[in-house]
């Protein structure tokens, strides 16, 4: 994320404790005559807190800085006021990533407040110095700040600042440290924000542990997201909120369950156009927020989504490079308009030099020359340095899609590594079925352990030939069917002959529908190995495909003795039966049975979840 969350509560204590050191402060001899200025500064001090928690950093520097002056006419930029005035100036500089600048005046209030015995004071500036040095990878300084912030607390007893320590404890051990040490200060964070009452920093708490568990409990990693959504929501913290809809989404999509990634998506981006209206909008987040919904659309298998969605997140990359640079450029233009005002001064007093004293005229011409080239030179070398750093944007970007390529090629690699796993994994099984029959005399008993042993290899061999195309989706029933017919004639016995003829020529099918196909013709083949198989002829087998209707039409027939009653019967509790009729249904088909010189089956069924794209591709291919 590119903002730190406000600390509200914190605020709260703090305000509480500014009107009562102000209120003592009116006793005090001498002190009176101010009285009357005393509401000023606490009020314009609430303000700059208001603003700081809804990122309105402008508006709370330019608050700050009253507050400031108002502090050096009055002589106490030194007191606790003053000092915490100097904090809050010192965070709203971070928050609008002034890191130099905010780091020398936390240095400065730190050391300020430890001087004094601020301690208080004291652990917030070294909480905020320990996420200063987090931002800019220094990991010793970052741990080196947050043990004084700890000695500070357990010393001073301060258990309400706890739970920041906690939270930033987490945040360092999650980029730096141990994962688990990580998750258990994310978890104390918790704990004692619930304790005192600190919403802020129980939403906060509640998001890192989610972002902690997203690798290997996504469950509780969605459940800490969800809380910590609901937190910032209530705050109207937008940008906290579109985030952790942002992350969810994100989880989501990881682990596959595309529906509720695509939900939590459309949740973001409403979170994030109503935090736009405001003013709050993160448009880095948003970027992201492409990135994701192009992957879901990808994996939904809708391609032609996935690759608009891609390309806004490139455009809209681009545009804040390029929003970066005008802005540098707009600044430049207006030093340049100043000078020009600044010399248009000087034209002037030239010319009522020139009236008054017209000896000077060649004088005056020259000087003025001389700093309007020096002006066009200095914006010269400034606009040149301006165009370096586009060339470098530019450069940058193309990295940037170079990455995007590696990471396509990487996700293909996955997949396929995945897939070759899950056929590994397979074959392990298979093997162990086989060990297992070997332990095994009775028929039937090995009758099953092989049916089981065949189902199991029709689900092997799909993945076993998608690890093979490495990136494809979709596969040939005709080389597929070829591979099962290649598997069963080894479980002939040697006294037997088995035949194939296969007319499967069409389209390449996808998984989701070769799978539940596969396991149909495991269950067909291995019943004409039962039942058709007849010692005084070669057992043939007939497989034809082709496309009907909004589907495919598929025959199968073999020369045994057929069915006994001219169709088949089902049986009731046969476990192949069932899973033919299953599959069957998956694919939202229908089986028709008859006798034919041998047994015959019409399956007639759709292809599934096929995407418009992939469409387009075979229909290209097959035209």
């Amino acid at each position: 994320m590119h903002t730190q969350l406000a600390m509200n509560k914190y605020s709260l204590i703090f305000k509480l404790g500014v009107a009562v050191v102000f209120s003592i402060s009116i006793t005090i001899p001498g002190f009176s005559k101010k009285t009357p200025k005393v509401v000023m500064p606490i009020a314009k001090f609430n303000q700059a807190m208001s603003y700081i928690e809804a990122f309105q950093l402008d508006s709370a520097n330019l608050v700050l800085d009253d507050l400031t002056r108002y502090l050096e006419e009055t002589e106490q930029q030194s007191s606790a006021f003053g000092i915490q005035v100097q904090l809050k100036k010192a965070e709203a500089l971070e928050k609008s990533d002034q890191d130099e600048a905010a780091a020398s005046l936390l240095l400065t209030v730190a050391s300020s407040s430890s001087v004094k015995g601020y301690w208080s004071t004291f652990t917030n500036a070294q909480l905020s110095l320990a996420r200063l040095h987090e931002k800019h990878q220094r990991p010793e300084h970052c741990f080196k700040a947050l043990r004084q912030a700890e000695e500070a607390i357990t010393r001073h007893e301060l258990d309400s600042l706890y739970s920041r320590f906690a939270i930033r404890m987490s945040s360092y051990h999650r980029i730096f440290g141990e994962k688990e040490t990580a998750l258990l200060y994310a978890k104390e964070a918790i704990r004692t924000a619930s304790d005192f009452d600190q919403v802020e920093f129980l939403g906060n708490g509640h998001m890192l542990t989610a972002m902690l568990l997203k690798g290997n409990r996504p469950e509780a990693s969605a459940y800490h997201f969800l809380k910590a959504a609901d937190i910032f929501k209530a705050l109207n913290n937008h940008i906290g909120y579109s985030a952790m809809l942002c992350n969810l989404s994100s989880l989501y999509k990881d682990y596959g369950e595309f529906e509720l990634a695509l939900k939590y998506s459309d949740d973001y981006f409403t979170a994030y156009q109503a935090g736009e209206k405001k003013d709050h909008a993160d448009n880095w987040m948003l970027s992201n927020f492409y990135e994701i919904r192009s992957e879901i659309m990808a994996g939904m298998e809708q391609y032609d989504s996935a690759h608009h969605y891609l390309q806004l997140a490139f455009d809209s990359r681009l545009r804040l490079i390029q929003e970066e640079n005008r802005s540098e450029v707009v600044q430049i233009e207006a030093q340049f308009n100043d000078a020009q005002k600044v010399q248009k001064i000087r034209d002037q007093a030239q010319i009522i030099e020139y009236e008054a004293t017209k000896r000077k005229w060649g004088i005056g011409i020259a000087v003025l020359a001389l700093l309007f080239t020096g002006v066009l030179l200095c914006f010269y070398f400034k606009l040149r340095s301006a165009n370096h750093k586009m060339r470098l944007q530019s450069v940058l970007i193309q990295e940037k899609n170079k990455e995007l390529g590696h990471n396509l090629e990487q996700q293909i690699m996955l997949q396929g590594e995945i897939h070759h796993r899950v056929k590994n994994n397979l074959q392990v099984i298979i093997s162990l079925l086989e060990l297992q029959q070997t332990d095994i005399q009775d028929p039937k008993t090995l009758d099953q352990l092989q049916s089981m042993s065949n189902r199991i290899y029709s689900m092997a061999a799909v993945h076993e030939m998608l690890y093979g195309k490495q990136g494809g989706e979709t596969i040939s029933l005709s080389e597929y069917t070829q591979k099962l017919c290649e598997h069963f004639k080894h479980l002939v016995p040697a006294d037997q002959s088995l035949q194939f003829y296969l007319d499967l020529d069409a389209s390449p099918l996808n998984i989701e529908t070769l799978m539940p196909l596969g396991i149909v013709l495991n269950e067909l083949m291995t019943n004409s190995l039962k039942y058709a198989s007849l010692p005084w002829q070669e057992l043939e087998i007939s497989m034809h495909l082709q496309p009907c209707a909004d589907g495919y039409c598929f025959s199968y027939q073999d020369n045994g003795p057929g069915f006994p009653e001219g169709a088949l019967v089902e049986r009731e509790g046969g476990l192949g039966s069932y899973l033919v009729r299953s599959m069957i249904r998956q694919l939202n088909g229908r089986v028709t049975t008859s006798n034919d010189n041998g047994a015959v089956y019409q399956i007639f069924f759709k292809e599934k979840n096929q995407s418009k794209l992939q469409n387009e591709l075979i229909s290209d291919t097959y035209s």
